[in-house]
């Protein structure tokens, strides 16, 4: 109950946070954006001929602007919640917060936060635009952001590359939702190895945009060479991405090599206070 308590006070904290609000707000707002300009492009077309609802997002791999996420995902996934740690040294709130809860509680609470934090951010926007979506666009519209028909032959051939294929066949809203939420845990992962580095006392929050965009850097370079599978991240964090090649396996072992490493930097760290 009381790493629950910890969890929901530093979740409070972290929302009230300027770098929460803003990030926020930019994923959003590139979002509606994205609605926005695809509706225009949309006036005045047949039904049938405009695209499928689900099918436009700012994290579709063949929308337009696409590659402003992806450039930037590493260091947007930071923003968030990535520099907690240092803020609450900096304003003496880990003092209050240890004294109150116990460092252990304190640190539990910090990392699974921080990962909440940062999937609410990288999902919510999408899951609005979505229902969005479904409310502006008719249901009758076939088509793929390629202008391909979404379940024609050519498409379906190319579309057994998505991650999940089967499950875009069955339901392509609960695929949406699913592969946004993989991204959201991607990027929280990534915020918790962030706020693991942290924790060694780093003063300078502009080198916590380094970890991670470092950790995706050598994990696609090095990877390349060890496994058979495509390992370029862009591919993974946007949906119905058709380059073929890619592995769940190696997605999700990212993901865990990224909280593991969040956790045991952190655990280094308390044991570290202890021995003081």
């Amino acid at each position: 109950m009381e790493v629950i308590n910890s969890i929901k006070m530093q979740s409070s904290l972290l929302i009230r946070k300027k770098g929460f609000q803003i990030s926020f707000l930019l994923l959003f707002a590139y979002a509606m954006l994205i609605s926005v300009i695809y509706a225009y492009m949309q006036k005045g077309s047949y039904t049938t001929e405009m695209i499928h609802p689900a099918m436009i997002s700012g994290i579709t791999s063949d929308v337009d602007y696409v590659w402003f996420f992806c450039r930037y995902f590493p260091f947007m996934a930071v923003m968030p919640a990535g520099f907690s740690f240092i803020n609450d040294i900096n304003t003496k709130t880990s003092v209050l917060l240890k004294a109150q809860m116990g460092e252990k509680r304190y640190y539990m609470g910090k990392l699974v936060s921080v990962f909440l934090i940062t999937f609410i951010t990288f999902t919510f926007p999408f899951f609005i635009e979505l229902l969005l979506n479904v409310i502006i666009f008719p249901f009758e519209g076939t088509r793929a952001a390629t202008g391909w028909e979404a379940y024609s032959l050519t498409y379906v051939q190319y579309a057994n590359n998505h991650l999940m294929s089967r499950l875009f066949y069955n339901n392509i809203y609960i695929y949406y939702i699913i592969s946004t939420a993989l991204t959201g845990i991607f990027a929280g992962a990534g915020a918790v190895f962030t706020v693991g580095i942290s924790s060694f006392g780093i003063k300078y929050k502009a080198f916590l945009f380094l970890p991670f965009y470092l950790f995706i850097y050598l994990a696609e370079n090095i990877s390349k060479y060890i496994i058979s599978s495509y390992t370029y991240i862009d591919t993974y964090i946007t949906i119905f991405d058709i380059i073929e090649g890619k592995s769940m396996a190696y997605y999700l072992t990212l993901i865990v090599l990224l909280m593991i490493m969040g956790i045991i930097f952190t655990a280094i760290n308390i044991r570290r206070n202890e021995t003081r």
